[in-house]
């Protein structure tokens, strides 16, 4: 071998283990690249999380604030819900959304008494036009395996592809309702945010209660009208003898109807967003009038859903928000989760 010939070939040795050297170092840097963007995911969801478990306690916040207030003033009522402008913490947002869930439809009310399932049956029959639907409803949540007249259990079911059994409990989630023959995506999203599913029988509060709903306690019932008197009359009907004396019930047998202006189940909704992470959570609390405590009993991470907030900038930051309330809510830390 010539020395021209080893020469280049230590010139060719020595670019290969360049090239390796390079390879190497790139696959090195890119490893090391996606590690810290993994890392800033893992850390970003983790505070979206934390703000959104913040929100929920803002939403405890307004809950405890509001009542304190209520009772201040010397209302016997419960907390009525507003709607709140977003939070702005470093980095991110909070939006919350307080909803009164006595103010909506209970579906789990369907077997426990006359009054409850005439109401349902106006609901389903004005909104989705099948007045049918709470014979389904109500073998579906009954503990027995036999079917009403007009209504289905197993058997019915067992067709289905994949078919399934019917619950024999109360429903956990209004969306087990498209669960039920002829229930489809797109009637139960017309009606989703009008429904709960509490577990146990609750009345409707006609302070919190949407037209829909209103319109549903009596078939002359004008739901219109009755928010039409909230929005004009602080803070709404103060009592039940006060909304059957108004004008607005006038001639109408609702005297048996299940109405109330105290709630005990609330719902918050949070989004929570850090750069680009974002987060949805539900929390759901009892709270309780004489300890004027607040509990948690459920709490989930969800797919993202809608959310009403004030669009306003008349609060200048959550924190101004916070520390204006702080002084009526030395008592939240009584409260438990």
């Amino acid at each position: 071998m010539t020395p021209k010939t080893q020469a280049g070939a230590a010139l060719i040795s020595v670019l290969l283990v360049f090239a390796i050297i390079t390879i190497l170092a790139s696959q090195l840097i890119t490893r090391t690249q996606m590690d810290i963007e993994r890392t800033r995911w893992l850390i970003t969801e983790a505070q979206a999380y934390q703000y959104a478990l913040g929100g929920e306690a803002i939403a405890r916040q307004l809950i405890y604030a509001g009542q304190d207030t209520l009772n201040t003033e010397g209302h016997n009522i419960s907390f009525i819900p507003k709607a709140q402008p977003a939070f702005q913490p470093d980095h991110g947002q909070i939006s919350v959304e307080i909803i009164d869930e006595q103010g909506l439809l209970n579906i789990n009310n369907i077997n426990d008494n006359t009054e409850h399932r005439k109401i349902l049956g106006r609901f389903f029959g004005n909104i989705l036009q099948k007045p049918e639907l709470p014979l389904y409803l109500s073998d579906w949540v009954d503990a027995d395996s036999s079917p009403q007249s007009g209504g289905a259990e197993d058997f019915n079911y067992f067709s289905n592809v994949p078919p399934y059994r019917t619950a024999n409990r109360p429903m956990s989630e209004p969306s087990e309702l498209m669960a039920l023959p002829e229930v489809k995506t797109k009637e139960y999203d017309a009606i989703s945010s009008l429904l709960s599913a509490l577990p146990e029988v609750t009345s409707i509060n006609i302070n919190t209660a949407p037209e829909e709903v209103l319109s549903s306690i009596h078939p002359e019932l004008s739901g219109s009208q009755v928010i039409n008197y909230r929005e004009q009359s602080h803070p709404g009907f103060t009592s039940i003898e006060s909304f059957l004396a108004s004008d607005i019930t006038a001639g109408l047998d609702i005297e048996n109807a299940p109405i109330t202006v105290k709630s005990t189940y609330f719902l918050a909704k949070v989004r929570a967003n850090v750069d680009d992470r974002v987060v949805w959570l539900r929390s759901r609390f009892i709270f309780d009038h004489e300890s004027m405590s607040i509990s948690l009993v459920e709490r989930s991470l969800t797919p993202s859903f809608s959310i009403n907030i004030l669009k306003s900038t008349d609060i200048t930051s959550d924190t101004d928000f916070l520390e204006s309330t702080n002084d009526q809510d030395k008592n939240l830390a009584n409260t438990h989760l």
